[in-house]
Order: structure tokens, then sequence, then C-alpha cells
């Protein structure tokens, strides 16, 4: 495991033996699942799609962080691919009242 350090300051490195590393993964997976608050697929050119995904991190009150993954293919300059990049975002946002 890499800790993340401060910027420029090296990464600690930890060592852990596990007994039971599935059961730390399920945990993994549900706390993950647990923060999204949206998830949409989002078709932007013939079947290729974009994700629109928004995260509570712990401690954030609230506060959420909104991220846009790209099926392979897609250009994110693109403006058609930005304009309905644009629209799903906000109608993301409208539904969730930010």
């Amino acid at each position: 495991m890499v800790e993340v350090a401060d910027f420029g300051a090296p990464s600690p490195l930890h060592l852990l033996r596990l007994d039971d590393a599935e059961r730390l993964l399920q945990l993994v997976r549900e706390r993950v699942t647990a923060s999204i608050a949206v998830q949409r697929h989002v078709r932007v050119a013939g079947r290729r799609e974009v994700r629109i995904l928004a995260r509570r991190a712990p401690g954030s009150h609230g506060e959420l962080a909104w991220f846009v993954e790209y099926d392979e293919g897609l250009d994110p300059a693109d403006p058609r691919v930005d304009a309905v990049v644009q629209d799903a975002l906000a109608a993301a946002r409208a539904d969730v009242g930010v």
C-alpha cells in the first residue's frame, strides 16, 4: 500500500499481510458504492458513451466531486462531444439540486 503524501514529499510504502483479503475488498467496494450519488451512462455517438459520476468523499459535508469517463474513441475536445457532456452534467446537477 502506498500512502498519499504531500506534494513533493516521498510517498511512504506499507507492506501488509492480510489473512482475509477478500473481506477487505468487499468492504472497500461497499464504501465506494455508498459514496456514489449520481451515475449515468450517456450515449454520445453510435455505441460510444460517457459516464457521469458524482461521489461524496468521506467527511466532505455532502459536497459532490464530479467525474466524466469517456469511451475510447471519444475526444473530449470535440465540440459535439463536449456539448453532450455539458448538457448531461447540467441535467445531473439539477436532479440532485446543485
